[in-house]
């Protein structure tokens, strides 16, 4: 959709660990996306960085914005 590439993740269930470079990488897939889309991209209250936890927020956020875009 909007000529972007497949975007592919590991899987990820109950009790794994995600770690804040998925976070920041799930970002900058939905970053392209809204790019392509001619919108600006979202903003996020949150700053996940390597070594740090991520929190519901992060996960909240990036289910806001796709949502936005869907």
């Amino acid at each position: 959709r909007l000529g972007l590439s497949v975007v592919s993740w590991s899987a990820v269930s109950a009790g794994t660990v995600v770690q804040a470079a998925q976070i920041l990488q799930m970002r900058t897939a939905l970053q392209d996306a809204y790019a392509a889309a001619g919108m600006p991209g979202p903003s996020y209250g949150t700053s996940p960085a390597i070594g740090v936890t991520i929190v519901a927020a992060d996960i909240a956020a990036l289910r806001t914005a796709l949502q936005a875009i869907e």
